[in-house]
């Protein structure tokens, strides 16, 4: 059985990480060095209390929330450049580094299904996959979702078949 691999839409993927990538500094600046003390409404609440963690006159919070959408671009670069999302061989998932799984063998495996993401009124175009397995060490059911899955193409198809003949699939409700 030859592996099936299922991969990420990039086109998102490639938009969300330019952002992110610009957003990144422009998020410390915004949180870190602009005086919000007269703002009112949640936002600007949000960002006073970025502001008042500091040593010093460094900004911590602003710092470390632009860390944050830096790291959040670096992984979709990643994923960008290396579209692989799942890769399904006879015995086990190989899911995507940037997922931080290790391979979760198909004996594990408890469903895979689809969630469909709702954002804001707005139906997203690529479903997420929600991955569950039982923990061997901790003996609970497990699950990471993984977002932004091509499941259209002939390999999104035949992955679904297989894990539906395996009894793992199931479609979101």
């Amino acid at each position: 059985m030859a592996p099936i691999r299922i991969n990420f839409s990039t086109g998102t993927l490639g938009c969300l990480t330019i952002f992110l990538a610009v957003a990144a500094p422009l998020v410390f600046l915004l949180f870190g060095l602009t005086d919000l003390s007269d703002s009112t409404g949640r936002r600007a609440a949000f960002a006073r209390m970025l502001q008042s963690w500091r040593i010093d006159d460094f900004p911590v919070g602003a710092a470390l929330l632009g860390g944050y959408v830096l790291f959040e671009a670096v992984m979709n670069g990643w994923r960008w450049a290396d579209r692989t999302a799942i890769t399904m061989t006879k015995d086990a998932l190989l899911l995507h580094p940037s997922v931080l799984r290790k391979p979760i063998s198909l004996e594990q495996l408890t469903e895979v299904k689809t969630v469909k993401r709702v954002t804001y009124g707005i139906k997203t175009i690529n479903p997420s996959l929600r991955v569950s397995w039982i923990d061997e060490y901790r003996r609970s059911t497990k699950s990471r979702t993984i977002r932004n899955i091509d499941l259209a193409s002939a390999s999104g198809q035949l992955f679904k078949e297989r894990l539906g003949a395996l009894g793992k699939w199931r479609e979101s409700d």
